[in-house]
């Protein structure tokens, strides 16, 4: 079984084009949509797209290849690896109206052969923006490990496809191939080999500019509040300013997300706000924890910083912050969801005179 993830360019449309189609899709290469192309220019575009998508429908797959850079690859990939049961195609078309009639142009002839094709969209992937682009690759991340975390356990093979697409997206992909692709595969305009790099032995570490940070790494992804002198020994390839605010760029987002579920396996850590401090009896009540329970406290008191500081508590319904009885768990007044299966569990806390909420202790819910 085989997963193949391929970002996807416009060669398909610009291979063989003529200079006024060519002229056009350069010119408008970032449009989002077929609204901001001027309406004769969008005609014109649009009658030439037809022509090409009925060209290429009708095509054999050795001329396929002579014009798209990814059918190219994608064809010949699967002639040295025949289709198997299973077999999936991700393609990567950037958030631009050229971008995703190209990746339907190239979903469109891969399914004419029996081949399982999705399409994966990521908002703000196109180059027009450098902010949006950033954010786009944050979401990348995510997609790329979501996807891994489906196909990886039924034992396929992940394989990037970097032949195709912009230039920012294959180098950002080659980058998550260290962690997430056994293999990488290229070919050369009018080659007929795949060049094939092999997965390297490269693990990320958890070293010390995260983990003598966690707090401040916590709240970068959390879109909480961070002042610049916080970020001194952070290096900035990390993190991004936006709106006189702070964010994890792709590349932070990339290394905590990879370091984040290892760290927080290991033990429960404070909450990465002020607005919480653990009670005396709050840790010895989570002692016997197996560490995918300790991965769940800590997610929800990352949620629960966000709740108190921004009371965004309509979209943290998983988090569930309530007041309870009187009296029903002494000393405690709220509680919040540890998780809700197996068997569920509560937090028990109160606030003290200074409005910090006081974790007490673990428990059973009421």
């Amino acid at each position: 079984m085989k997963l193949i993830i391929s970002p996807v360019g416009t060669s398909t449309l610009t291979n063989r084009s003529d200079d006024n189609a060519r002229r056009l899709l350069g010119t408008y290469a970032n449009a989002k949509s077929g609204e901001e192309i001027d309406q004769e220019d969008r005609d014109c575009l649009d009658n030439y797209i037809a022509l090409r998508r009925q060209e290429i429908s009708a095509m054999k797959a050795a001329e396929a290849k002579k014009i798209s850079a990814e059918l190219h690859s994608l064809l010949i990939l699967f002639e040295q690896q025949p289709k198997e049961d299973r077999d999936q195609v991700v393609l990567i078309p950037t958030d631009t109206y050229i971008g995703r009639i190209t990746g339907e142009i190239i979903k469109d002839y891969l399914e004419s052969k029996n081949i399982d094709v999705r399409m994966l969209e990521v908002a703000g992937l196109q180059t027009k923006s450098s902010a949006d682009l950033h954010l786009a690759f944050s979401k990348l991340v995510n997609e790329i490990m979501a996807l891994h975390e489906e196909f990886a356990p039924q034992g396929a093979r992940i394989i990037f496809n970097l032949t195709g697409g912009f230039k920012a997206v294959q180098g950002f992909m080659q980058t998550l191939s260290t962690l997430y692709a056994d293999e990488t595969v290229y070919i050369f305009e009018h080659e007929s080999e795949l060049m094939r790099i092999p997965r390297l032995p490269f693990k990320l570490q958890s070293e010390d500019y995260i983990t003598e940070n966690l707090k401040l790494w916590r709240r970068l992804e959390l879109g909480l509040k961070v002042e610049a002198e916080e970020l001194e020994n952070i290096p900035g390839a990390f993190y991004f300013p936006c709106n006189g605010d702070f964010g994890l760029a792709d590349y932070g987002e990339f290394v905590w997300k990879n370091l984040k579920l290892e760290l927080y396996q290991k033990e429960i850590y404070p909450a990465p706000t002020p607005l919480v401090k653990f009670g005396p009896r709050f840790l010895k009540s989570t002692e016997e924890l197996s560490p995918d329970r300790i991965v769940k406290i800590n997610r929800q008191l990352d949620e629960l910083a966000r709740y108190l500081e921004t009371g965004q508590q309509d979209m943290l319904k998983s988090l569930s912050f309530k007041s309870i009885t009187p009296n029903a768990k002494p000393g405690s007044t709220h509680e919040f969801y540890a998780w809700s299966d197996n068997n569920a569990a509560r937090v028990y806390c109160h606030y003290d005179n200074n409005k910090v909420l006081i974790l007490d202790e673990l428990g059973d819910h009421l």
